[in-house]
């Protein structure tokens, strides 16, 4: 998988494509095979004040075809807050402008997951005394 220290070692300006290629080529591998759990384990453990803007804009690129996989959330909530502190609003938007996900709403869950009967009469029943409320 990641060599999390070449890749550091690559995070450099002058280094910056070098460590891109790397970054990409070894996620894309990964994202061909049936288990993404080495992915997910690499975005809970990198430690984002080691990282540039660049190293993690890339990070979040390359994750995209993932969703809203819990270890790629906690990620960019986590480099948002890093970057956030240092940027202009503005230029923190453009640079993860479509590559956040946020994660699921319970409204989502229970309208994308195949229902049985209590969670059916649960979501009945909430769904009920909110219309009621109005």
């Amino acid at each position: 998988m990641i060599d999390l220290d070449k890749l550091l070692a690559l995070d450099k300006p002058e280094t910056a494509n070098k460590m891109l290629d790397y970054l990409f080529a070894r996620i894309d591998d990964q994202l061909f095979t049936e288990n993404h759990d080495p992915i997910h384990a690499f975005l809970k453990e990198i430690e984002l004040d080691k990282i540039s803007i660049q190293l993690g804009v890339g990070i979040l690129s390359i994750t995209k075809p993932l969703g809203r996989c819990d270890s790629r959330v906690l990620f960019s909530s986590r480099f948002r807050k890093k970057i956030t502190k240092t940027e202009p609003r503005e230029r923190v938007e453009r640079l993860l402008s479509g590559l956040e996900e946020k994660l699921w709403t319970t409204e989502e869950i229970i309208l994308t997951q195949p229902m049985t009967a209590p969670t059916r009469l649960h979501f009945d029943f909430v769904y009920e005394n909110k219309e009621s409320e109005e």
